[in-house]
């Protein structure tokens, strides 16, 4: 199926949009076979499972169990219940102790279902998180913070935290790092 999206749709399809890295991706809506196959592996989850994979879809990689439910704001068992369930059902696995999505498309279904303000918010949230924990010489966190900063149309917080996250990744010997970090911003 995407395969052919891709055949016919080229940059604007899902392949496309997700390879070249420009916002395409944000206004790509699945083709219709597409669709209805994802959407039936996630009919009738429960609101709690539904908001735990939208962590998850927006973060990108695996969270341990702590961390979603600091971005969700939730209590310990809803999410506990809600990951079992996700778990259970064969949408996420347990990746190094953290929760993950199998693939890449269940994850960019996911990302690309839910609605952009609500993305946005998401990518704020693990913003505000990855940079107020990430201790000072994590220039990695420090990055991905900015990043989920630039998604969330922050503009300001993303500058002044990647140069936080260039400078240190200069001191720790990183040049690359730094300077994609930099040429992201421009």
């Amino acid at each position: 199926m995407l395969l052919s999206d891709w055949r016919r749709h080229q940059a604007h399809s899902l392949v496309g949009a997700e390879s070249t890295g420009d916002g395409t991706a944000v206004t790509w809506n699945p083709p219709e076979n597409l669709r209805m196959a994802f959407a039936r592996e996630y009919t009738g989850l429960s609101a709690d499972a539904q908001h735990v994979l939208q962590v998850l879809a927006v973060a990108g990689r695996a969270l341990p169990g702590a961390e979603v439910r600091q971005l969700l704001g939730a209590a310990g068992r809803a999410v506990d219940r809600a990951s079992l369930e996700l778990l259970d059902r064969g949408v996420v696995r347990v990746e190094r102790g953290g929760l993950a999505f199998k693939n890449e498309l269940h994850r960019a279904y996911v990302y690309y279902a839910m609605g952009e303000e609500r993305r946005g918010y998401f990518h704020a949230r693990v913003a505000k998180e990855l940079s107020g924990v990430a201790d000072t010489t994590d220039f990695q966190r420090i990055l991905e913070a900015s990043h989920h900063y630039i998604s969330a149309r922050m503009e300001r917080e993303a500058c002044t935290t990647a140069l936080r996250g260039a400078e240190l990744a200069l001191r720790r010997g990183a040049p690359g790092e730094a300077e994609q970090a930099l040429t992201i911003l421009s």
